[in-house]
């Protein structure tokens, strides 16, 4: 039977560089995932609270009727040019549309 000649262990020092930077790269790991996660959590909000307002402001728009319909059609265009990616389309009763966000894509025939 041969017999494995006796192996020094690793020097301290190896052993230290060796468990800082693990340490160190677990760091760096969980560091990145609590901001990752909290810039998703914070455009999340923002969202639903720009969500909330653009929603809260159609409301106003439709539910009263005491301003003209110039100064309601106002009111929708400062809505869209304030915020990105954002697409109203309002129709009658009759299905005549009232107010569509200029330079967006037509989608009456998905919603008639």
């Amino acid at each position: 039977m041969v017999s494995k000649p006796f192996q020094r262990p690793f020097s301290l020092a190896t052993r230290l560089t060796f468990f800082i930077s693990l340490a160190t790269i677990a760091a760096f790991f969980a560091f990145a995932w609590i901001m990752i996660h909290s810039v998703k959590v914070h455009f999340a909000e923002q969202d639903i609270n720009d969500l909330k307002e653009i929603s809260a402001t159609l409301e106003r728009v439709l539910n009263h009727p005491d301003e003209t319909q110039a100064r309601r059609l106002m009111t929708l265009e400062d809505i869209v040019s304030g915020y990105s990616n954002v697409l109203i389309s309002l129709a009658d009763s009759h299905g005549k549309t009232v107010y569509h966000s200029p330079g967006a894509p037509d989608i009456r025939g998905v919603y008639a």
